[in-house]
């Protein structure tokens, strides 16, 4: 995940800009004329998959054309032999991702809350806050939701409540995974075994 610079889709980086030029620690291989031109076209891309990452375009399911589009292009740059191993690693880590935008809704949401129903409701409870239905939120709502509850933990780590916030913190790790769709947390097991259209 950390071999590229400015990567578009890591956890650690989310939002900023793509740069596939920027290898860190490998020489740069010779990239053939179809590669450069699939790389300039995944860039081109970037901003529409930033807009469904943030939350700010909502994806109507894998039918969904602009990130299908950005999915095509993804899988049109791994399929040149000539990226580096590194690179490719974290392309494909960016296709695990586009997936579950893609999948947000019909699969991600539902999953998540039917996996961590029980988490939640006991670390928004901590808060004092009734732990929202993930699978009826779309992925802007969700996003909204966590800058809730790390705003209510934040005041409450300040105000130094004296009661315990273990529940609470578990549930941070949870939406910080949600709201980066980390697969350790969202497995591509969730996701539809079909290939989007």
């Amino acid at each position: 995940m950390g071999s590229l610079q400015g990567t578009l889709f890591s956890a650690e980086a989310p939002t900023s800009a793509p740069s596939l030029s920027a290898w860190v620690n490998e020489p740069r291989p010779a990239l053939s004329e179809a590669t450069r031109r699939d790389i300039k076209a995944w860039r081109a891309a970037s901003e529409v998959f930033r807009r469904y990452f943030r939350g700010q375009s909502v994806s109507s399911g894998a039918d969904d054309g602009p990130l299908n589009d950005c999915l095509a292009c993804l899988q049109r740059v791994l399929s040149h032999d000539d990226l580096s191993r590194a690179v490719r690693e974290q392309l494909q880590y960016d296709l695990g991702t586009t997936l579950r935008l893609l999948h947000y809704a019909t699969a991600v949401g539902p999953r998540f809350q039917a996996q961590y129903q029980e988490q939640l409701a006991q670390g928004f409870a901590t808060l004092k806050l009734t732990a929202p239905d993930f699978a009826a939120l779309d992925r802007g709502q969700a996003i909204a939701q966590t800058d809730t509850f790390n705003t209510r933990l934040v005041a409450a780590m300040n105000a130094h409540h004296e009661r315990n916030l273990l529940a609470a913190y578990n549930v941070r790790e949870l939406l910080t995974g949600l709201r980066h769709l980390w697969p350790r947390l969202i497995p591509a097991a969730w996701l539809p075994s079909e290939p989007p259209r």
